[in-house]
């Protein structure tokens, strides 16, 4: 670039899909990932091992911790490859699968000493609990079969497609849910976007407050897109509500 032109941001976009299935290559996600570059930002879309469909044809797919690997080794790269790639900070953001991957990936790293290197998270719809329909939060009964549907007729289910017993040892770098005190105080400057008509609202709020009490000095953030399903305002659906999604991408440029 030319003589003092400002450094740019890296965002990190991770797709959605449950972290079992979908891939970055889908046009809704470079369609997102054009319209955060729009904001002169290095936008970076990895795809990951899913844990059930690959993500194309041939390649591989893993139970947990395989898409975390692969995710906390695209950041790490990025990461290495700051002065290169002319960037100053690196964000790290995704929708619903992909916002847990965002936090997850970012928990894992954070906790290794001198790892810190995440300068903030931006998640959207992130699914946080792993536990459908969850007794703890409302809107996993509320909003259940507005877009997301899950059986309500049973007890909760515990997603276990992920990986095995990751419930049962409360692993946080699966499910966030499980994330201690000490574990949110490692986390950077954080926006969780939640959707009004979303199962997963009210666990998403749950989360920033989470972040709020344990670390009141960090500068963290909470939006609610009122009036709208899950996924509106990220790469899962870019081309609902097009304002939305664009007020969106510059919010993830400018974290």
């Amino acid at each position: 670039g030319g003589e003092g032109e400002k450094e740019r941001t890296a965002v990190i976009y991770i797709h959605g899909g449950g972290m079992s299935r979908f891939s970055c290559t889908y046009e809704n996600y470079a369609t997102f990932g054009r319209m955060v570059a729009h904001h002169n930002t290095v936008v970076i879309l990895p795809d990951f091992r899913n844990s059930h469909i690959p993500a194309r044809p041939g390649l591989a797919t893993g139970l947990f911790p395989a898409g975390l690997q692969d995710v906390v080794a695209v950041i790490e790269w990025v990461h290495q490859n700051r002065a290169p790639l002319g960037v100053c900070r690196l964000v790290v953001s995704g929708e619903s699968g992909g916002g847990n991957l965002a936090i997850s990936s970012t928990l894992h790293l954070h906790r290794q000493p001198g790892q810190g290197i995440v300068d903030a998270l931006f998640v959207l719809c992130p699914e946080v609990s792993g536990i459908y329909p969850n007794p703890l939060y409302p809107s996993t009964l509320e909003n259940n079969g507005i877009l997301l549907d899950y059986p309500d007729d049973v007890p909760a289910v515990r997603i276990e497609k992920y990986g095995h017993r990751l419930h049962d040892t409360k692993n946080a770098e699966a499910w966030p849910e499980y994330a201690t005190p000490a574990d949110l105080r490692l986390l950077p400057p954080t926006t969780v976007v939640a959707n009004e008509f979303d199962p997963f609202r009210d666990e998403n709020i749950a989360f920033y407050r989470r972040l709020m009490t344990a670390n009141p000095a960090v500068k963290h953030n909470c939006i609610t897109l009122h009036g709208t399903v899950h996924g509106i305002g990220s790469g899962y659906l870019p081309n609902l509500c097009p304002e939305i999604t664009q007020r969106v991408a510059a919010h993830i440029a400018s974290s």
